[in-house]
């Protein structure tokens, strides 16, 4: 017996989350600022009952976590992060403690740029 096929919606092209520019995340004046910013600016907007549901939570829930009365639960920040296709949050938490987010691929570009520089000074000599 076959199972039943659930439609899932279309969030748009999928690629990770992109950062802010952390000079526009450092001027939000707290982390349920940055929050907000960060469900308002998702890739493909939706409202609040909408983003509960493709996060896999309560919607009365997820309105209580944007209004500040109630904590996103760990296991869904990853998948909003997905969805809203940005991390302003964790950004905006980095910030605060004085760190700043750089994309492993970023990271991987630079040591292989640096590296091709490194060698290229090695036959040069």
């Amino acid at each position: 017996m076959n199972s039943p096929q659930h439609d899932l919606p279309i969030l748009g092209e999928v690629h990770g989350p992109i950062l802010a520019p952390n000079s526009e995340v450092a001027r939000l004046p707290n982390f349920r600022s940055a929050m907000g910013r960060q469900f308002l600016e998702s890739r493909r907007p939706m409202s609040q009952g909408e983003m509960a549901d493709a996060i896999g939570m309560d919607r009365g829930q997820f309105s209580c976590v944007l209004n500040g009365s109630k904590h996103m639960p760990g296991d869904k920040w990853s998948a909003f992060n997905q969805v809203t296709g940005r991390m302003t949050a964790l950004q905006w938490l980095c910030l605060r403690d004085g760190f700043c987010l750089t994309p492993v691929d970023r990271l991987r570009q630079e040591r292989d740029m640096y590296k091709a520089r490194l060698r290229a000074l090695g036959e040069a000599v």
